[in-house]
């Protein structure tokens, strides 16, 4: 039968339509492939949740993207001749910092669902160029995720899980080193020029060995408030150094940790934190109590002769004080606190009944 021109040239559109379609589907899948894969979840962890020594064993579970089918673009049918499985590895991240991207110290790719961490910090282990080289994780709290890696595209990464590294208890790093660092710097209460504040600086043992200890001094502005040596520590263990501080000025303060110990992480070996410093609160009240005097002045006593508040006069105001020593008076004036002692700013004083 002959075929007519017009029939021919509705082949020859439909197959070179199929072929376009094709492509596009091609280009398709290639464009896709490049990004990540939002409709595959990203694994769930498994484990460590909880204090672990060396080696850790970390564990997730697996992801399926399902299979991928080829295509014979000649076949009048076009059904698929062949599938195979999505080739899928795993991107562990461990990190230091709760977010884990601003400070990933370990990123490693592994095509199983179980990964042994050996903290060994050689060539080739998964350390990132934040850790010094040589230097295995110290002891401490460190945070871990997991994303699957499909060709080129990737599922979002998992929740981030958490795990102490406890080199004291059942475990140990590969490398043993000696290490102390700062682990946290806080002042307890707002600061008043005046009134002692208490600053505590942690320290913790990172390293394997124990450590006897190592000199800490304590800055305000860069003037040193205090120094002290940190109390013997086995490897793990934290301890807290306790110093007081009595501000003399209002104004932006900056308090400064520095410890002497030539270990590895030295940016672990200062600590500044600021805080802002207030004059004293002043209140407008009425005082009661017995009005005395000492070597230092005038002070108002409770019925047991302890000091309630010192007395001073405002500006300005005359009142025969020594008239009434002896007396349970009433005293108006402004409140205020210096250190640990109550003083009262009189501008009205009474004689009252005992």
């Amino acid at each position: 039968m002959r075929r007519s021109p017009l029939s021919h040239r509705v082949r020859s559109a439909l197959r070179f339509g199929a072929a376009m379609t094709a492509v596009a589907l091609v280009t398709l899948l290639k464009a896709a492939d490049a990004q990540t894969l939002p409709q595959i979840p990203p694994p769930s962890l498994i484990s460590p949740l909880l204090g672990v020594g060396v080696p850790i064993l970390f564990q997730w579970t697996p992801v399926n993207p399902g299979n991928i089918y080829n295509f014979a673009l000649q076949s009048h049918t076009r059904a698929p001749l062949a599938a195979a499985p999505f080739v899928v590895y795993y991107e562990l991240q461990i990190s230091d910092a709760p977010d884990i991207t601003s400070h990933v110290l370990v990123d490693v790719t592994t095509s199983t669902t179980i990964f042994s961490f050996q903290n060994q910090n050689v060539p080739g282990s998964g350390f990132t160029s934040l850790q010094r080289p040589g230097i295995p994780l110290p002891a401490g709290l460190y945070y871990w995720r997991v994303r699957a890696l499909i060709n080129t595209a990737a599922t979002g990464f998992s929740n981030i899980g958490r795990f102490t590294l406890n080199l004291g208890a059942g475990g140990g790093a590969s490398t043993s080193f000696h290490d102390l660092a700062i682990t946290s710097l806080v002042i307890t209460a707002p600061a008043y020029v005046g009134t002692a504040s208490i600053i505590v600086t942690t320290v913790q043992n990172t390293g394997t060995f124990p450590e006897q200890g190592a000199p800490l001094t304590i800055t305000a502005n860069g003037v040193q408030i205090a120094r002290a040596d940190t109390p013997p520590m086995g490897a793990g263990e934290t301890s807290r150094i306790t110093t007081i501080w009595t501000p003399e000025r209002n104004g932006l303060a900056q308090i400064t940790s520095i410890l002497n110990f030539s270990g590895p992480n030295p940016d672990k070996k200062l600590a500044t934190i600021s805080r802002s410093v207030a004059d004293q609160p002043h209140y407008l009240t009425s005082v009661k109590g017995t009005l005395r005097t000492d070597t230092r002045g005038y002070f108002l006593a409770d019925a047991h002769g302890h000091e309630i508040a010192r007395v001073f006069l405002a500006a300005g105001v005359q009142l025969d004080l020594d008239a009434l020593v002896g007396h349970a008076v009433v005293m108006r004036g402004t409140l205020t606190k210096h250190e640990s002692q109550l003083i009262l700013i009189a501008n009205q004083a009474a004689v009252s009944a005992p």
